[in-house]
């Protein structure tokens, strides 16, 4: 028997979504818990840990979300406070949510810590940085990887830093770094190639505006299945082009979860759903009155619903033959009307 499918694991990120307002994350963990997410997941990092402030670089004016923005004044907005962690998780916790984060520095998985975080997301640019690493492997805790923008080479390096680091639990997200995504730069068969590589589960973190890539690497075996999370996109927060809505979310994991449950086995029989239709499945019927010794033809017997009668499948083989009795039109053949 074919093994069964397994539902991905649902995370609705929150990222810069909140839009520097506690409320509204908390509004965005309550609404993850109704739309389906088996987890939330956030940011932590402070915006002197990501970039010195006395640099006055901007994001290149060909990105399409961010273009020409002060990095540092980037994360700044990015940015979810310390100090609201600890309620924003204990708040999943209380909904069966699980809560746990991207750190981008040492510190701040020092901090995460301290609210025994269960899982670390290792986001796609951070995979080179080997202090990094070796603070999330410290913690023995999962560890759950994007591949964005990184090179065979950056992530063969990540890898073996972190198995041979003791990290047991090791899942790899396809991503691709682009915000949007576009469906046709995903590549979704690079999946297996991972799987393969590394021998490591494979997920997906999908920056694409619809659902049509998600539902589809559910099909091909992701085991994760991350997407951004806004209440409303017309909020306009600086991840709010490529984020879902709950209604979005939630016919998201309705999809995949009746998808996955389509996929079944390979074994060929009649469903019990089906067996009532059976009975409106063409069957032969005698459609003039005949005589005992008439023979059978194409023209007083016919194939009609409902099915009982004889199975339409046997016309061919009984033309020719002559009935048994005095039939009246419109009655279903049966077996003791033909005269063998």
């Amino acid at each position: 028997m074919e093994e069964k499918k397994v539902s991905p694991f649902f995370v609705a990120e929150i990222s810069a979504n909140h839009k520097q307002s506690l409320p509204t994350a908390r509004r965005l963990v309550e609404l993850a818990a109704k739309s389906g997410a088996d987890a939330v997941k956030f940011q932590t990092f402070l915006p002197q840990h990501m970039t010195p402030k006395r640099i006055a670089y901007s994001v290149s004016g060909e990105h399409s979300l961010w273009g020409g923005r002060n990095l540092y004044e980037l994360y700044l907005e990015a940015q979810t406070p310390w100090e609201w962690h600890k309620e924003l998780f204990d708040l999943a916790n209380s909904l069966n949510l699980i809560a746990f984060s991207s750190p981008f520095c040492e510190k701040s998985v020092e901090f995460l810590e301290q609210l025994n975080c269960p899982i670390y997301k290792v986001a796609s640019l951070e995979t080179g940085d080997r202090n990094l690493l070796r603070a999330i492997a410290s913690t023995s805790k999962p560890v759950i990887a994007s591949t964005g923008a990184s090179t065979l080479e950056e992530l063969d390096s990540m890898v073996h830093l972190l198995q041979s680091l003791n990290v047991k639990d090791l899942t790899l997200l396809l991503c691709t770094s682009a915000y949007p995504a576009s469906p046709s730069e995903i590549h979704l068969s690079r999946m297996e190639f991972l799987k393969n590589r590394y021998s490591v589960p494979v997920g997906l973190s999908d920056h694409t505006k619809g659902l049509g890539v998600s539902i589809f690497a559910s099909a091909l075996g992701a085991t994760v299945v991350e997407r951004h999370f806004i209440e409303f996109r017309s909020e306009n927060s600086l991840d709010s082009e490529f984020s879902l809505e709950p209604s979005e979310f939630e016919l998201m994991v309705k999809s995949i979860r009746e998808g996955l449950e389509s996929i079944g086995e390979p074994k060929w029989r009649i469903q019990d759903s089906e067996k009532s239709s059976r009975e409106l499945r063409r069957s032969l019927y005698v459609v003039t009155d005949v005589k005992k010794g008439d023979r059978i033809t194409i023209d007083n017997v016919r194939a009609l619903r409902p099915n009982l009668g004889l199975a339409a499948e046997r016309s061919d083989l009984l033309l020719g033959k002559t009935f048994s009795r005095n039939i009246n039109a419109n009655s279903p053949l049966t077996p003791e009307d033909v005269h063998e």
